[in-house]
């Protein structure tokens, strides 16, 4: 197996995993909603790009510095082996580093996955922007941590414009309360169609709207009003949740079909790394 790296997710880690996270890690850390993104973020620079941006999981905006974090970030979010993913994690060497509060490093981001040969255990991925010291990066492998430098070009442009679409998609919702409907709506469009996805959903809202037993499976009620968008944001919730396997290599949009990743494709895919 190759080693963990952006590149090598689908070989190396599982597509949407279910691992329930512990509030605090095993560095003192908090994990997902309770984590609080710009506490140990760099202060803004006139220098580089600097902001925050929106979490579709929940919890607090995410920070970045620099433009690569920027980009990076829309297919970091919207990937379906991302657990969670954390901004400027701080981790201590020593007790006395942490009672002064003082970081021995501060990673960039910290993405949480299940590797394939660790089920059921968290795995820290750490990004960073540059190169850091090799004492401290053989530390941070003692703890567990694989690395990489951040590099964007790791996902072609076709891929960073559907992670950006997905994003824009549900960026004011929280694909994690939209579990039920995810899996509902992936079992519906698993299977091959060169139908566009525009016209799928809207057959998919009119027998949604005419049929309350159908209703039930997406979790509404016999009152509850459903539109296009929310069908809409039901896909790309299945996508990111790792219900719904698509090609993001392929370019997704409403006027065109999706493009499923058969099992095949996902041996090749998992080969390549």
């Amino acid at each position: 197996m190759p080693p963990i790296s952006l590149k090598t997710l689908a070989a190396t880690c599982v597509r949407g995993p279910t691992l329930d996270m512990p509030p605090i890690d095993r560095f003192g850390n908090a994990t997902g909603v309770g984590y609080m993104h710009n506490t140990f973020a760099p202060k803004p620079s006139i220098n580089s790009t600097y902001g925050s941006s929106r979490s579709i999981r929940g919890g607090s905006r995410l920070c970045y510095q620099a433009e690569t974090l920027r980009q990076l970030d829309f297919p970091l979010k919207t990937c379906a082996y991302v657990i969670d993913l954390r901004c400027y994690v701080p981790i201590y060497f020593t007790e006395a580093a942490r009672v002064a509060l003082r970081p021995d490093v501060t990673i960039p981001r910290v993405l949480t996955l299940e590797a394939k040969n660790a089920r059921g255990e968290c795995h820290f991925h750490a990004l960073f922007t540059r190169t850091i010291a090799a004492q401290k990066a053989s530390k941070l492998a003692e703890l567990g941590f694989t690395m990489e430098k951040a590099d964007l070009e790791v996902f072609s442009v076709t891929e960073q414009k559907n992670a950006i679409w997905l994003y824009e998609t549900v960026r004011h919702s929280n694909v994690e309360l939209m579990r039920v409907p995810a899996q509902t709506i992936a079992q519906r469009l698993m299977r091959k169609s060169e139908t566009p996805l525009k016209t799928r959903l809207e057959r998919l809202h009119l027998a949604i709207r005419e049929d309350n037993a159908l209703r039930e499976k997406f979790g509404l009620m016999p009152g509850d009003p459903v539109s296009l968008n929310d069908l809409y944001r039901w896909v790309v919730a299945a996508i990111v949740l790792g219900y719904l396997h698509v090609d993001l290599r392929e370019r997704i949009q409403p006027h065109l079909p999706i493009k499923l990743v058969t099992r095949e494709m996902g041996k090749l895919q998992e080969t390549r790394g």
